[in-house]
């Protein structure tokens, strides 16, 4: 049987037009009492092709700490963000 072990990884998200969006849907956050995490990434999204991953767990987002958002603030920051977002995530590997 295969370990799981937390990989802290970085992903930084970019996009030509600030119309389109980035394929990915949030669940989470303080105002629901869950870690902010990734509910979706849409296939052959901005974000699929920059490495997020359904599951992954939103420790920050662009420097700004994670764990005390709510759902609504976390996508502010991305609003915010423009054409580019820095997101910092734990997942869930098989070793």
């Amino acid at each position: 049987m295969a370990d799981v072990q937390q990989q802290e990884v970085t992903i930084h998200l970019t996009k030509d037009d600030v119309t389109s969006n980035w394929g990915f849907r949030f669940q989470g956050g303080t105002d629901f009492s869950t870690p902010l995490s990734i509910q979706t990434v849409n296939p052959g999204s901005r974000a699929s092709v920059c490495g997020l991953r359904t599951g992954d767990v939103v420790q920050a987002i662009n420097n700004h700490p994670a764990h005390c958002m709510t759902h609504d603030d976390a996508k502010q920051h991305v609003i915010e963000s423009g054409n580019q977002i820095e997101m910092r995530i734990t997942r869930t590997v098989r070793v």
